[in-house]
C-alpha cells in the first residue's frame, strides 16, 4: 500500500491529531509547570518540585490502567473503534476540558489538580495512537509507520510551545508569572484534537 495513502487515511491523521494535543501539554509541563506553582500559584522552588512530580507519578497508572481498560473492552467484543479510537479521542478531550476548567476554579489544589488530569489523561492517545495505526497498517509497513507517528507527536507539540511562549513574551498585559494562558492553548489543542 502506498505511504500516501497510509498517511492521508482519516484514522492515522485523527491519531497524529490527538498525539499532537496530548504532547502540546506534555511540553507544558516540561517548559510552564513548575514556573507556574512558583510564579503563578506562590509556592516556594521546593514545594514546586514536590508538586511537579504528580504528573509523572501519576502518568504510568494512567497508562497501564488505559491499556487494560482498552483490552477489557476489546474482549468483550466492543469495536476496536470504540475500545481504542474512542476512548484515546475522549482520554484527550478530558484533558482539553480539564485545563480549560483551571481558569475557573478559586483553589490552588483543584487548579494542579486538574492540570495534572489535564497533562497526564490524554497521554492515553501515546497507547490507543499506536494500536490503532498498527491494527490499519500492513505487516510490511507497520514498523515505518509507528516511527513516523513517533517522529511527530513531539515536533508539533515543542513548537506549539515555542510560538506560544514567543507570543506571550510580547504581551504587555500579562501578570508575573501567568501560565494559565499556556494551559489554555493546551486546552483548545487537546479540544479539537480529541
Amino acid at each position: 500500500m502506498p505511504y500516501s495513502k497510509l498517511l492521508l487515511n482519516g484514522t492515522v491523521l485523527a491519531s497524529f491529531a490527538a498525539g499532537f494535543g496530548a504532547y502540546w501539554g506534555l511540553s507544558l509541563l516540561i517548559g510552564w509547570f513548575t514556573p507556574y506553582l512558583i510564579k503563578g500559584l506562590g509556592y516556594t522552588q521546593r514545594e514546586a518540585s514536590w508538586i511537579t512530580i504528580l504528573p509523572w507519578a501519576a502518568g504510568p497508572f494512567v497508562a497501564v490502567f488505559a491499556g487494560w481498560f482498552s483490552q477489557h473492552l476489546l474482549a468483550r467484543d466492543v469495536s476496536t473503534r470504540i475500545a481504542r479510537g474512542l476512548f484515546g479521542g475522549a482520554s484527550v478531550s478530558l484533558g482539553g476540558i480539564a485545563l480549560m476548567a483551571v481558569r475557573y476554579v478559586p483553589s490552588d489544589t483543584l487548579k494542579i489538580a486538574l492540570i495534572v488530569i489535564g497533562i497526564v489523561v490524554p497521554g492515553v492517545i501515546y497507547i490507543m495512537g499506536h494500536a490503532i495505526v498498527s491494527e490499519i497498517t500492513p505487516v510490511r509497513q507497520r514498523g515505518a509507520m509507528l516511527a513516523i507517528n513517533n517522529a511527530w507527536q513531539p515536533r508539533p507539540g515543542s513548537s506549539a510551545l515555542m510560538s506560544w511562549a514567543a507570543w506571550y513574551r510580547t504581551r504587555p498585559d500579562r501578570p508575573s508569572g501567568d501560565s494559565i494562558g499556556g494551559f489554555s492553548s493546551a486546552a483548545r489543542s487537546r479540544w479539537s484534537a480529541g
